[in-house]
């Protein structure tokens, strides 16, 4: 039987920005959460001047509608010549590498180029 996040042990989602800055993550991150943790990044952008830091070190899952807002996130740091910093968990850099995204630097702590 194939475990999904909705009948399994796993936490819901929970996302805080921390007094340095720093956004972190833990737990699901799926279609259902999503929404909440685009808004929280947003939040978090609109504040940053020159970086954004995200770790995701405590995220358990995460499928492809997290790492729509992540390319979301990336779009907009690049945009607006913000430099984002990364730190995936196992769970998000084995998503990082299925799509390919891996290769590209994706997870290795730096999003955007300097």
């Amino acid at each position: 039987m194939t475990t999904t996040p909705a009948d399994s042990e796993q936490r819901p989602m929970q996302v805080a920005i921390d007094d340095a800055g720093t956004v972190v993550v833990s737990g699901v991150i799926d279609v259902e959460t999503c929404d909440t943790l685009d808004r929280t990044l947003s939040t978090a952008l609109d504040d940053a001047t020159r970086s954004l830091v995200i770790d995701m070190t405590r995220v358990e899952f995460m499928d492809s509608s997290g790492l729509r807002v992540l390319l979301s996130v990336q779009g907009r740091c690049a945009a607006n010549d913000i430099d984002l910093r990364f730190t995936p968990s196992p769970a998000v850099r084995r998503l990082l590498e299925i799509t390919g995204l891996a290769a590209g630097g994706f997870g290795d702590g730096e999003l955007c180029p300097d």
